[in-house]
């Protein structure tokens, strides 16, 4: 007789889970406003904090109505939480430190919703609260990649219309008769916007695509080369370094870890790209290329650190630095770093005259962020979840092919995050990620 396949029915959390990733992964990328490029940003926040609280409530209903049926008891609750992953346990952490800092803030209302950024207490809450419920529930389903893919395709294709002139979906406003969207094609891209959130949304999804290619079997998913192509040519048309050095470091930290090979032969991988870093970066040191960021890191090797650099970055990184101590342990609340005062930038023409002041609204870097504005314990919290990943990535990805591809994601988004603003455009793709890779499932997925 002909064998039945044994089919285990998702639990309804799961299927919940399912369809929340499914819309963040195609309806999200895509989403925006009717106003355009301008209002795109308060757009994706209100998008992903929606359809958070619905995935959220729904899961608190279900979860209320098995309580009631006796379908789950207290005491497995109980035990589910001292069963908690410790990643689990830190990112709960972070969320308690964060909720803190905003009832400890100087900043009234603001630090709920966010300042410029839309990235307030609430904003957080639902990162973390997402994080759980997700890497609680998520099992693996082709149907996401595919869906993800999709909608990176599309989003390229109308990012690659506008670098041609054109404004689909009316996103660019009109600023002339001639090539009217050419000067916004430079700064701003797709249903995303500033270059810089597009850069890091390629920090998601370039990794997840090539380890894809890599770790999947079937031939189907050699058409992940079309969107991995069309995000590679984009990442180096806008070329945002923090964005290319996420990409391309992330990817060569990442081969030993994603690719099948044997232990020996990953041993080697790992020392000649060793070698190939140090090498690069004895170069750097007694080589000073004309070429603006390699000049740079010449000059830093050498300890020389001029506030220009990194676009201005190190001005805020050192105004951060030498302010956080005054609100060491939480902070000055989530999102107001510009009401601070700190990071206001006086700039010069040649004659020396001031011709504006520059207000930065964020550190330029995700993890000094969390330090002014969340204080010391949220980042100790959020780096240890950070570290355990890791931990979990390097033991499980040789047998675990979702995890491979998961942790190359997560990995390049945190390198180019040392240079990136956290923001509801792009931090959810992340969080999603994280969520996804912690979560608990067979060896063989």
């Amino acid at each position: 007789m002909k064998k039945c396949r044994k089919t285990t029915k998702k639990s309804p959390y799961t299927v919940m889970t399912d369809a929340y990733l499914l819309l963040m992964a195609t309806v999200f990328p895509l989403w925006f406003h009717k106003g355009g490029l301008t209002d795109i940003s308060k757009a994706k926040a209100n998008f992903f904090l929606i359809l958070s609280a619905v995935y959220l409530f729904s899961l608190l209903f279900l979860f209320l109505g098995d309580l009631l049926h006796g379908r789950i008891r207290f005491s497995s609750v109980i035990s589910a939480v001292r069963r908690s992953s410790w990643p689990q346990r830190f990112i709960l952490f972070y969320l308690l430190f964060t909720l803190l800092s905003a009832l400890l803030s100087d900043y009234g209302s603001v630090v709920w919703l966010g300042g410029s950024r839309n990235e307030g207490a609430l904003c957080i809450a639902a990162y973390c609260l997402v994080f759980l419920c997700v890497s609680s529930f998520f099992e693996p389903n082709p149907v996401l990649l595919w869906g993800f893919g999709t909608s990176v395709t599309v989003f390229c294709i109308i990012s690659l219309l506008q670098i041609l002139g054109w404004n689909p979906l009316g996103l660019f406003p009109e600023i002339g008769a001639a090539n009217p969207f050419l000067h916004y094609s430079a700064s701003f891209l797709g249903t995303i916007g500033n270059i810089d959130s597009v850069a890091a949304f390629f920090c998601i999804a370039i990794p997840v695509f090539w380890a894809a290619l890599l770790r999947l079997s079937g031939r189907l998913r050699f058409l992940l080369t079309v969107p991995l192509l069309l995000c590679l040519c984009l990442l180096w048309k806008i070329s945002v370094a923090a964005g290319l050095l996420g990409v391309g470091l992330g990817a060569l930290l990442s081969l030993p870890v994603v690719l099948p090979v044997s232990v020996k032969v990953k041993k080697h991988i790992t020392f000649g790209i060793a070698f190939l870093l140090v090498s690069c970066l004895v170069g750097a040191y007694f080589l000073d290329l004309p070429q603006k960021e390699l000049h740079e890191l010449h000059e830093v090797l050498h300890g020389n650190f001029k506030n220009s650099y990194g676009s201005g970055r190190v001005f805020i990184w050192r105004q951060v630095l030498e302010n956080f101590g005054d609100h060491l342990w939480f902070g000055t609340g989530p999102d107001t770093l510009s009401l601070t005062g700190v990071g206001e930038r006086q700039l010069f023409n040649a004659a020396g005259e001031v011709v504006r002041v520059k207000l930065y609204d964020a550190a330029h870097n995700e993890y000094l962020n969390i330090l002014y504005h969340q204080g010391i314990f949220a980042l100790a919290a959020y780096l240890g979840a950070l570290i355990l990943s890791a931990a979990h990535w390097l033991k499980n990805a040789a047998k675990d092919r979702v995890c491979a591809l998961l942790g190359a994601a997560v990995l390049a988004y945190c390198i180019q995050a040392f240079f990136g603003i956290s923001q509801p455009i792009t931090a959810p793709y992340f969080w999603c990620v994280l969520a996804m890779l912690n979560a608990k499932r067979t060896a063989s997925s």
